[in-house]
């Protein structure tokens, strides 16, 4: 690999985690509208006021002064920001995730391989097919649910905390297809197991 591609290749999650937070900074960050909503909505019965938080969000169609609701520029540049976002790392996943399985097919097509060689690198595929899915189903699904949502003018806390404990159960969920897929990783698992009672 050249140094150049070597270089843009670890400094692009670092510039596209930049590009993310000022975005999010500037596009979605406090504003008027948006600090009057939650004191309306969210902290009614609530002693906080929105002085001692920071808020950021999406509030695509707010109310001015008078009630009338009108569109959010601003906001609706960070919803498609944040698709861009969504989109680009889902089409990266299936970029490499193809390569990745031309490369096994083309490895394990030669005969001078053995079975066993063979077994791993289809386990391993097989491990990092399902690894693929846990992010699609716990972060990818929900967020574009909440985007839809927000641009539907619909507001559902439900759907924000499903999607804060599907980011926190993300690490750990993460591992298991390699604990399970893998028949080294998973006899040995089992085997600890069986020594420790369980």
């Amino acid at each position: 690999m050249k140094p150049s591609k070597l270089c843009l290749w670890l400094l692009s999650p670092i510039l596209f985690g930049c590009l993310h937070g000022i975005g999010c900074r500037l596009l979605a960050g406090p504003a008027d509208e948006a600090n009057e909503f939650v004191k309306e909505q969210l902290l009614k019965d609530s002693e906080m006021s929105t002085s001692e938080m920071d808020l950021m969000g999406f509030y695509v169609y707010p109310k001015d002064i008078n009630g009338t609701q009108h569109v959010n520029w601003v906001n609706v540049v960070a919803v498609i920001q944040n698709s861009i976002e969504i989109s680009s790392s889902g089409i990266i996943m299936i970029i490499f995730g193809m390569k990745c399985y031309k490369a096994i097919g083309n490895l394990n097509s030669k005969k001078t391989r053995s079975n066993q060689y063979q077994s791993v690198q289809t386990q391993l595929f097989t491990a990092l097919v399902l690894q693929t899915f846990i992010p699609l189903v716990l972060m990818y699904i929900p967020s574009g649910i909440i985007i839809i949502f927000c641009l539907a003018d619909q507001s559902f806390e439900l759907f924000g905390r499903v999607l804060c404990v599907s980011i926190a159960l993300y690490p750990v969920l993460d591992p298991l297809p390699n604990m399970f897929v893998i028949n080294s990783f998973r006899n040995a698992f089992l085997s600890k197991q069986e020594k420790v009672g369980l």
